[in-house]
């Protein structure tokens, strides 16, 4: 069970029951027997692990803390096969609690594929200096029960191919490590183990003043495509895509695209209007999709009008303490020589004040 905002903290200490298991939750998954669980204590001025303790052979462990502190957020952590998983962000209700179920996976760098479940773009327009600034966000599934890992960089555990033509291209705030994700060329390559479930890659870039016709290349299936452009007198010039019609957000109005079941090969290309962007010549029709309501979120946190490069930041307390926790046991296990203690340091103080952001908002989480 996870654990949710509590009305009222233990003053004092507290402890944690848990269970882990490998491949599934039961009773299809083996319990994680005889390994060392940690529990992490994650706080704006540091953090650190609080307290360590083995698994029974069912899998069950038992970890506390002697003074809670109502300032952190606290992840149980547990490694198998070299890759360390997390549980939610817990905030313990009592004196005695329970934590949600820790699932490990096996490893394979051969199988399950990665498939692109979901890609949303949105095409703002032209800025000051003539550039169309984008936001592209990629799902990824491992619709499979092992976790993908690749052994060499030769050979990532996902590539795609992303629109030619582009300047300043950047990693916003992913669900994978920006060092796990390079661009060769116009072929995006992740590193990052990705476990069963899902991964979400936040892209920005730029389309080149002057450039007229916008290419979203599909080079592999995706099961659902959704593109919003500022520009709503933009066409289609190819690509099997329904219109959605028109969206108003903060005062601006986005056409709506979408694709599904999409099959490599079938690239989709946009021919922009040359007449300024006209409002008056709009209608609107009110669209209720999940897909389009997440990446509104995007643009309001992220996407002002004439902001270029804007990171989208993450807003979850708990996937902001499980990036700090990881950062640190990554940090700790390195060799003197190889820490990089600049960058771990800048790392940890961005992190640090968006969590702080986050907490300041007052946000619940569970």
């Amino acid at each position: 069970m996870a654990l949710g905002v509590a009305a009222q903290a233990p003053a004092q200490g507290f402890s944690i029951v848990g269970e882990a298991y490998i491949g599934e939750l039961p009773p299809a998954g083996m319990p994680l027997a005889d390994a060392w669980v940690v529990m992490h204590e994650v706080h704006l001025q540091g953090g650190a692990p609080v307290d360590s303790a083995r698994t029974d052979r069912n899998g069950r462990y038992v970890l506390s803390v002697s003074a809670f502190d109502s300032a952190s957020v606290y992840l149980v952590s547990a490694t198998f096969r070299g890759i360390t998983y997390f549980t939610s962000a817990l905030v313990p209700r009592g004196a005695a609690d329970t934590a949600e179920t820790l699932v490990v996976y096996d490893t394979s760098s051969t199988s399950p594929p990665i498939l692109v479940d979901q890609r949303h773009v949105i095409v703002r327009v032209p800025d000051a200096d003539g550039g169309r600034p984008v936001l592209e966000v990629l799902v990824l599934a491992n619709t499979g029960t092992v976790t993908r890992i690749t052994n060499e960089s030769s050979q990532p555990v996902w590539r795609g191919i992303i629109p030619r033509g582009i300047v300043q291209f950047e990693v916003s705030e992913s669900e994978v490590s920006p060092e796990a994700i390079a661009l060769m060329g116009d072929t995006l390559e992740v590193t990052a183990p990705i476990p069963p479930g899902q991964k979400q890659l936040v892209l920005t870039y730029v389309l080149p003043a002057g450039m007229r016709e916008f290419v979203i290349p599909v080079d592999q299936p995706i099961r659902r495509l959704t593109v919003l452009l500022e520009d709503t007198t933009a066409v289609v010039a190819s690509g099997a895509l329904e219109y959605g019609g028109v969206q108003i957000f903060e005062d601006a109005q986005f056409a709506l695209y979408e694709g599904r079941a999409m099959s490599a090969g079938q690239d989709v290309a946009f021919r922009f209007s040359r007449q300024p962007f006209a409002v008056g010549r709009l209608w609107v029709v009110v669209v209720a999709a999940t897909a389009l309501a997440m990446l509104l979120a995007l643009i309001r946190w992220g996407w002002g009008r004439g902001r270029r490069r804007s990171p989208v930041p993450v807003t979850d307390p708990g996937a902001l303490a499980r990036r700090i926790a990881t950062l640190d046991e990554t940090y700790e296990r390195a060799a003197p020589g190889e820490r990089g203690e600049s960058a771990y340091r800048e790392e940890r103080v961005r992190l640090k004040t968006q969590l702080e952001e986050v907490l300041a908002r007052g946000q619940q989480y569970r």
